[in-house]
């Protein structure tokens, strides 16, 4: 009997000592890539129809750094090691997206940190009263009680929480992936399932201080007047809000628009 394998083989391990072995290499799988061009109108079709073309969701990143993070030493684990393990995975991705997976894994990273804690702590620890007293709550009046920005829900697959300025990139990247055409609109609009979280993500920016000058920075407010104009009516909608909201913040910050006078009036003072 003639047993035929692929790759090497130990003769000795075999049951029946007496068969000989057929060692055939391994055939390699011919690649073929190919270069495929699309004009805006066609790749805006396509990724309308292929969303993670667009941009990987967070979802599938902290997944993927969940898991990286529970197998990996805490101690010896670095940024790059990540890095190149999701990009065997995703590919390369853009600059903006890069900086947001880092801020992912670090949460990551975070909330392993807590649970390790947690469970060195005593489990007879209680914040309860005594027996017999009642739990005494703090109630905060109503008339005290302040809007607060949302949290980072990483469970809520609708909402992308924009924390900082590199996050504000990041959704300006996403919203506007290709840029701007000469007349001021978008080259190609995202697909509704990319841009609604992101733009739902960006209420945050109410609670950012000088917003106007982040709104012109990065292009963001260019950009959500631009969506204003998408197909899908709940983008539009959305977009809009978002504006109106943004308008009615910066009418009540007086000091945030004196601010931008002064630094316009020096600046011509220092040219003249």
């Amino acid at each position: 009997a003639i047993v035929v394998a692929s790759g090497p083989v130990d003769v000795a391990a075999q049951v029946v000592p007496e068969e000989k072995v057929l060692v055939v290499p391994e055939e390699k799988v011919p690649v073929l890539k190919w270069l495929i061009s699309f004009d805006p109108k066609s790749f805006e079709a396509f990724i309308h129809k292929h969303p993670q073309v667009a941009d990987p969701t967070d979802a599938r990143i902290r997944k993927f750094a969940e898991s990286f993070v529970e197998r990996a030493d805490l101690e010896k684990m670095s940024v790059r090691e990540f890095m190149d393990a999701l990009q065997k995975v995703l590919g390369e991705q853009r600059k903006q997206r890069k900086q947001r997976n880092v801020r992912i894994l670090q949460s990551c990273v975070q909330k392993r940190t807590q649970r390790e804690q947690q469970a060195l702590l005593p489990k007879n620890t209680s914040t309860r009263g005594t027996e017999g007293q009642k739990e005494k709550k703090m109630i905060t009046p109503k008339s005290d009680a302040k809007k607060k920005p949302p949290k980072d829900d990483d469970d809520d697959p609708s909402f992308y929480y924009i924390g900082n300025e590199s996050d504000v990139v990041w959704a300006t990247s996403v919203l506007a992936p290709l840029g701007f055409k000469q007349d001021g609109d978008l080259l190609i609009k995202p697909p509704s399932s990319v841009a609604l979280p992101v733009l739902r993500g960006l209420k945050t920016l109410d609670f950012f201080p000088s917003l106007k000058n982040l709104l012109k920075s990065s292009q963001v407010g260019k950009v959500v007047n631009c969506l204003r104009r998408h197909s899908d009516p709940e983008v539009v909608r959305t977009s809009r809000d978002l504006l109106d909201g943004w308008k009615a913040v910066m009418a009540k910050r007086p000091s945030e628009a004196l601010a931008l006078v002064d630094a316009k009036v020096a600046k011509k003072s220092k040219a003249e």
